[in-house]
Formats: structure tokens, sequence, C-alpha cells
């Protein structure tokens, strides 16, 4: 990439322009050039498209440790989280019809917010997060560190006037009720008395987001251990306290009231995205698996490997996966089968049934041979241990809602978990995998 060379020689050449002064005088020429050369080689990796795909990959999962953080420390409060909510500029003719004017100024996108009743207040929390890589010396480290916060809290600051934009009809009333905080997440950094104890108020750092910590030897390992670690318990003081809930109160009906106005907004608004049209919907997603065959051909890596979603999916011990064509929901229930196969100590005697909600042939097939191939290679496991169904098979074989005539989705999902664990009562564990499970569900 020529421009990208261009780019690298500039900044050696301005690199190299700041140490003439140390490269005229002999006791410090070796060091000088060798830092020359290694800043050089540097530059270099970070131009590299490996190195955009794997600082791409590592921010997402740091933005994903932050939501399920936070949205741990609110867990049975009322309240709402929203994760990358764009408000957008696409949305801008309909908004201004009803008072809503947004613009390149206001156009912002949250990274993680948070709206909780407590009392009679409604704590607003705008959360950004950054992904603080290694340095090779404590000053460029303690640079960065500023840096990254700085530009956070300053993203914040716009995030509380984008959410201003689209809740024009605030009154004073309602202000004075809400309590706004502003906070730089660094998931995967610690503090380690870095920041002042007045400043730290303001940054959520990796032992506020994750009480039980493990050592890893890379920064994807670290990321990925801390998200597995949100799905279990453990103490979230530390963030409640920075997002102004850590006493809990029952809210008033005013603060509900407040929260109810807020959460219609944000949902309200983001309903109007994809455009509701079949027309334009389905040129919206044959233009998304477009976008998606062209990645796979230039950045593989991040198309064959589970992103931070599906990691954590696979780690609850029941998930329920959405998405477009192709986006690796079925990938998720087969490495989820996968693991419960290979793990013996804790499955020792499994039952898994697998169902396609239709009867796609091709998807039964593809998971028989997986199953197959699994009972062979693990010796606690018999050809019992697994069973593949479409849902109209399984209604006949286990009698599943047989008086009802037109169940919904959701009635036919939890029979047929109840109805199947109550077939086999010799089978100390039941997994029930569906897929292809209609979207209105």
């Amino acid at each position: 990439d020529s421009k990208k060379i261009q780019q690298i020689r500039n900044a050696i050449k301005k690199e190299v322009g700041g140490k003439i002064k140390d490269l005229k005088d002999p006791s410090k020429y070796d060091d000088t050039i060798r830092d020359l050369q290694e800043s050089a080689a540097e530059k270099v990796e970070r131009a590299s498209t490996a190195w955009t795909n794997y600082t791409a990959r590592i921010g997402e999962m740091g933005e994903f440790s932050a939501i399920t953080s936070v949205h741990r420390a609110i867990q049975a409060k009322p309240a709402i989280v929203v994760q990358g909510y764009r408000i957008s500029k696409y949305l801008a003719k309909s908004l201004s019809d009803v008072g809503i004017v947004i613009n390149k100024d206001n156009d912002v996108e949250h990274d993680v917010v948070s709206i909780c009743a407590n009392g009679g207040k409604l704590y607003i929390g705008f959360v950004q997060a950054k992904v603080l890589l290694e340095s090779k010396t404590e000053d460029s480290f303690m640079k960065k560190l500023e840096e990254k916060v700085k530009k956070s809290l300053s993203q914040t600051r716009a995030d509380i006037t984008g959410f201003m934009t689209i809740n024009p009809d605030l009154t004073s009333a309602d202000l004075d009720m809400i309590q706004f905080m502003t906070l730089s997440c660094l998931p995967a950094t610690m503090n380690e008395y870095m920041v002042c104890d007045s400043c730290a108020q303001y940054v959520l750092f990796r032992e506020d987001l994750n009480s039980d910590l493990a050592i890893s030897d890379t920064l994807a390992d670290q990321l990925h251990s801390d998200i597995v670690q949100q799905f279990k318990s453990g103490d979230n003081t530390s963030i409640k306290t920075k997002l102004g809930i850590y006493e809990v109160e029952t809210p008033t009906e005013q603060s509900l009231k407040l929260l109810l106005q807020l959460s219609a907004r944000l949902v309200g608004l983001g309903s109007l995205y994809p455009i509701k049209t079949y027309d334009k919907y389905y040129a919206k997603l044959k233009m998304k698996m477009n976008h998606l065959d062209t990645k796979s051909k230039r950045n593989l890596e991040q198309v064959l490997f589970l992103g931070p979603e599906q990691s954590a999916a696979l780690t609850s011990p029941s998930f329920a996966v959405s998405g477009f064509y192709g986006t690796g929901k079925t990938t998720v229930l087969e490495v989820a089968c996968i693991r419960v196969a290979e793990n013996r100590e804790a499955y020792p005697n499994p039952k898994v049934i697998f169902i396609a909600w239709d009867n796609a042939q091709e998807l039964k097939n593809r998971f028989r041979d997986k199953f197959k191939t699994l009972t062979e290679n693990n010796e606690h496991l018999r050809d019992e241990s697994f069973e593949v169904f479409d849902m109209k098979q399984a209604r006949t074989k286990f009698a599943i809602l047989t008086g009802v005539s037109k169940p919904t989705n959701v009635q036919l999902l939890n029979a047929s978990i109840e109805k199947i664990k109550e077939s086999y009562p010799d089978f100390s564990q039941h997994i029930i995998a569906v897929d292809e499970v209609p979207f209105n569900s």
C-alpha cells in the first residue's frame, strides 16, 4: 500500500529529525540508532492488515466486557442499557419533522448508556471504552493512558449533547431528577496507583469490571477470561459506586415515569432502523451479505473465529442467538454441542437433542454426522446420547402441546424443553439446541 508506506516514511523522517542532537553525540549514537530501528519496525508492524484486524477485535472484546459489566451491575433494577447506539444523521429528515435536529456536531455513537431509576433520581451513565495496548516504556504508557482517558471523557461529553438532542422535551423538573455520570472505561488496564483517587472515580479500570482477575499471557486471552467471568457471580461494588447506584432505593413514581419516557425514546428511534419495507430490507440484507463475502476474502480471521458475543454465549447455561444469515448462529450451537461432548467431567452422561425448526434435511444431516463423529471419539458417550429431529417430528415423538391447535413459538419452545427432560430421566444433563427459530420468537 503506497499510501501507508509514505505515511511510515514521513513518520520516521520526523522522528529522526527530533533525534539529530543525539545522533551527533558519539556517546548516544548507538542507543539512538537502536531506538529508531525498533520504532521503525513497530510502525511497519502496526500499519499491517494483521495488526489492524487484531486491534479491531481487541476493541470489540473491550467494549463487550464493558457493556456486560454495566449490565450485571444494574441487574434486577428498573433500568435500560444500550450499546453502540448511533444518533444517526440518516434519520435527520424524519426527526426534523418532530423538532429533533441532527447535524454533524451532535451525530454521536454511544458505546454504553445505562439509565437506572434509584429513589427519586435517574442515574444516566455514559461510558466510552478504550483498550490501551502495551508500550515500550512507562513514560509512553502513561502518555497513552492520559490521551485515552481525555479522548473518551471528551466523547462522553458529546454523548450528553447527543442525548439532549433526541430528548428536546425534557423539562427543568425532569433535569432536576437526572444525575449524569461520564466514565472512561479501560477494560484491559489495571490502575495500580497510576491515577489519583479523585480522577479514578471517572475511570473504569479492569478491576472495577471484574473482581476475580486471572493472569493471562496475551491481551486477547485476558479479555476473553474477563468476559467469561462476567457470567459468574462476583463483587461489583466498585462499578455500582461509579455509576451512582451502590445504595439501592425504591424508585418514585416520577423517576419511573421519566425512565419509561427516555426508554421509549431510545427504543422508538432505534426501531426506525433498518427501514421496515421489504424491498429496502432485502436490498440491505443483500448488501450485508456481499460485504461479509468480501470481508472473508481479505479479513478471514475475523470470519473464522468466534466474536466476543459468541464466546460469551458459550459460557452461559442457556442462550439465544439472533442475526442475519451467515453470521455464525449455527456455528455457535455446533461448538456448544462439541464442548458438551468433550467435557466429560462437567457432562458425564449428557442427552443432546438438536431440533431444526423446519424440515431442513441438509442441516439435520450435518448435525447427525457431527454427533456420529463425537460419539466415536468420546468413549463415555453412546449412540443414544444424541438425537436429531425437526420440530414436527419432535412434537409427534414427545407429544408436545397435542391439544393446542396453534401454539405460539415461545409456547412450543418451553413445552419442548419440559417434555424432552421428562422423556429422558436416565440422563444427568439435557442439552437442547434449536436452530432456525422464526425471528419473531
